[in-house]
């Protein structure tokens, strides 16, 4: 079985990566390295995007001549692939393009990273009113971002029963397959001869143990780093070792970079704070080496997954994280790391929060930075957690290791394709099922905004062409009727009509049967797209060549 990507292309700042653009081009690339097919189909918009998923396909050693690039509307080539996957959750003008031409044609899927942007959010509630099926999926990294969008699917299902759509569901499936990573290439960079040459680069001690934090340097809208500030510079009093913080990553902006540099000022006079930024030459695939502990307190909504612990654990670091989201999935508490407990607001107490982002009265970052400000970190269990991997390295070693394990034999790409390949198989199976009971559906379908336009706009005009009407050549001179074909203003929009050729073909037609109805010509002419005769035969009576019964 065949599955198509829809991919967009690549289009995004590399000097400031975001989570969602990492985790797709990188699903790309494992997505050529384990699917076992011997052509990968890619449904893009344009040959620039094709080109950047051949480029993808040549990192994995895949030949270009095996990506095709196939159009969206080519219901007939997508037929036999079965599945087109998306990695985003985007799915919903596919599934009306679907919906054209039929629902048991290919399964769709699409992958769900952060919910907590309007734009998503609007893509999940198009969804529920799109003609998705039960052999379509959501997939979902987390428990946390399925209790979310089902959360959101059960809101439109409520509302829309209250409007008296009273059986109506969304039945798109809900599976939970985390993101992936190379576990390899973070064991290959974090060996002892790497450590060795980042912490002299950082004029790191032998004794000092380091903490890293590694993604993007924004406490409005990634992780405030205040919980870790006040927990190291307090273990740093009372331990014997140096104490360490590499922040590596990137500031959105100057305001965020300012606000880390005064709290550290403030909090941090014993603990030592570092910074390496994202593009730093010397440090290209991060600071994993250098670390003895990795701690991410994710404490925002827009964190949906969290790929930088899994990272981590493949390097070999025990991981001490905020209890928070797609993080307690991630790592086990005691065996790979920490979960530190978070508290947050209760449900209802952010009603008006809501309403002021969805009305316009704030934006994005507001709505994040109220309510990051109002979820907190466990500091004494945070400290306590620190403290007893800062003070016993046999213990980071024993965790480091049982986390790495864990990165590779569950979250390694070598193992997440393959779930997706079942995901796959099981979706098809729904719509071959579905297939053999045979869809009470018409023709082609439309869009409910997107009818025929003839349909929509029916009571605009007196009448409308019958199949009974009579239709009779009012000009006979060929010259003549050439003379008019080729008016600009005759001529509007070729595509619609049938070809020249058959044009003159339903001439000849009416010039050998002088008064025929519109249905003894569709008979006389059983090769002709029976919608485009009809346009044409309106065309024609609209330029002066025909005329029909009672039209003057």
């Amino acid at each position: 079985m065949l599955t198509a990507i829809n991919f967009d292309g690549e289009s995004y700042d590399n000097s400031k990566p975001l989570g969602i653009n990492i985790a797709s081009n990188e699903f790309i690339k494992a997505f050529f390295r384990y699917k076992s097919q011997n052509e990968f189909p890619c449904v893009c918009p344009n040959e620039s995007a094709l080109n950047d998923f051949k480029k993808f396909a040549e990192l994995a050693k895949i030949k270009e001549s095996d990506c095709i690039g196939v159009n969206q509307n080519d219901a007939k080539t997508l037929s036999n692939y079965g599945n087109i996957f998306r990695p985003d959750p985007n799915i919903v003008k596919f599934s009306w393009t679907r919906y054209y031409y039929g629902t048991t044609l290919y399964s769709l899927s699409g992958l769900v990273h952060n919910v907590a942007t309007d734009r998503v959010r609007d893509i999940i509630n198009q969804i529920v009113i799109a003609p998705t099926q039960d052999w379509d999926a959501l997939v979902c990294p987390s428990k946390a971002i399925k209790s979310v969008v089902q959360t959101l699917i059960n809101n439109w299902q409520d509302y829309l029963n209250e409007r008296g759509c009273k059986s109506f569901s969304c039945d798109i499936q809900l599976p939970i397959i985390p993101l992936g990573i190379d576990a390899h290439f973070f064991d290959k960079i974090s060996v002892p001869k790497e450590r060795k040459r980042q912490r002299k680069l950082l004029h790191i001690q032998d004794k000092e143990v380091v903490i890293l934090y590694s993604g993007r340097l924004n406490f409005l809208a990634k992780a405030n780093p205040l919980p870790l500030l006040l927990s190291a510079e307090h273990i740093a009093s009372e331990t014997k070792f140096p104490v360490s913080i590499i922040f590596h990553g990137y500031f959105n902006d100057d305001f965020n970079k300012q606000s880390f540099e005064i709290a550290i000022n403030q909090i941090c006079n014993i603990c030592r704070v570092i910074f390496v930024e994202d593009n730093d030459s010397n440090f290209p695939n991060g600071a994993w080496a250098a670390s003895d502990i990795f701690c991410s307190l994710a404490d925002n909504v827009q964190e949906s997954f969290g790929l930088t612990p899994i990272e981590a654990m493949a390097s070999g670091l025990p991981v001490v994280v905020s209890d928070w989201d797609g993080y307690r999935d991630t790592v086990r508490h005691e065996i790979d790391g920490y979960k530190i407990p978070t508290l947050m607001a209760p449900q209802d107490a952010g009603r008006d929060i809501a309403y002021k982002y969805f009305s316009g009265q704030t934006h994005y970052g507001d709505y994040l930075a109220a309510t990051q400000q109002s979820t907190a970190i466990n500091i004494g269990e945070l400290t306590n957690a620190l403290k007893t991997l800062i003070n016993n390295p046999e213990k980071r070693h024993e965790m480091g290791q049982t986390a790495k394990e864990r990165a590779k034999g569950v979250f390694d790409w070598a193992k997440i394709i393959p779930a997706y390949d079942n995901l796959w198989s099981e979706l098809d199976l729904r719509r071959n099922a579905e297939k053999l009971e045979q869809l009470n559906q018409k023709e082609q379908n439309s869009h409910p905004s997107h009818w025929d336009p003839f349909s929509l706009f029916a009571d605009f005009p007196t009448s409308e062409l019958s199949k009974n009407d009579h239709i009779f050549l009012k000009v006979k001179n060929w010259d003549e009727i050439i003379k008019l074909l080729k008016l600009k203003i005759c001529l509007v929009y070729p595509e619609p009509l049938l070809s020249f050729e058959d044009i003159t073909e339903l001439i000849l037609k009416l010039e050998q049967y002088p008064f025929q109805s519109v249905n003894d010509i569709l008979d006389r002419m059983p090769e002709a797209s029976e919608r485009k005769l009809l346009r044409t035969i309106v065309w024609l009576i609209k330029i002066g060549v025909c005329n029909h019964k009672g039209y003057v």
